[in-house]
């Protein structure tokens, strides 16, 4: 995963220093040390020990415990004069179907569980405008026994986004993420 951290620091201020608290992964704090002004590197192609993620295409039943996850086809809605992507970036909206075909009922929320990669590993959460443009409702709610649900899910992203995967986080019922290769 990659983002950007932003801090508001008086313009004086020198001797910056990063810290990154791993207590949680039991390693400890990371200290870096940000030098005397603002610099910007390329991220390693492939850092150490990184594992090797099984990857869905569009039309791949995706099998999770009892629920089936189906990407059926990627939209790029342009869009509206009320709801138009920002400058330099565009609407990308995943249309997919959502199966339960558990005992019980399982609740999916398009806002905590899918989301959107490119090659770099920049995320991409929901865009409740581009999931409008797209013309469809997101596939939201409780999923009854045997019940199928179909929505679109929509993101905004810079329009030179490469290797964009949709991801599904399926921990909340105990089956961790599902990786669909959208291009």
């Amino acid at each position: 995963m990659r983002g950007k951290i932003g801090f508001q620091v008086p313009q004086d201020a020198t001797g910056l220093v990063f810290v990154f608290d791993a207590d949680i992964f039991g390693i400890g704090k990371v200290f870096v040390d940000l030098g005397p002004s603002p610099i910007a590197v390329e991220p390693p192609a492939q850092l150490a020990g990184e594992l090797e993620q099984e990857m869905f295409a569009i039309g791949d039943i995706v099998e999770m415990g009892d629920m089936i996850l189906i990407v059926n086809e990627v939209i790029y809605p342009a869009g509206s004069e009320f709801s138009k992507p920002d400058p330099g970036n565009m609407f990308v909206a995943v249309d997919l179907t959502l199966e339960n075909r558990g005992a019980e009922a399982k609740a999916v929320s398009s806002l905590i569980q899918m989301y959107l990669k490119d090659s770099s590993g920049q995320k991409y959460d929901l865009d409740l405008a581009a999931s409008v443009a797209s013309g469809g409702a997101t596939p939201d709610g409780e999923i009854a026994p045997g019940e199928k649900i179909r929505g679109q899910v929509g993101f905004q992203v810079p329009q030179d986004a490469k290797g964009l995967v949709f991801i599904f986080d399926a921990d909340v019922f105990g089956h961790g993420k599902a990786f669909v290769a959208l291009e």
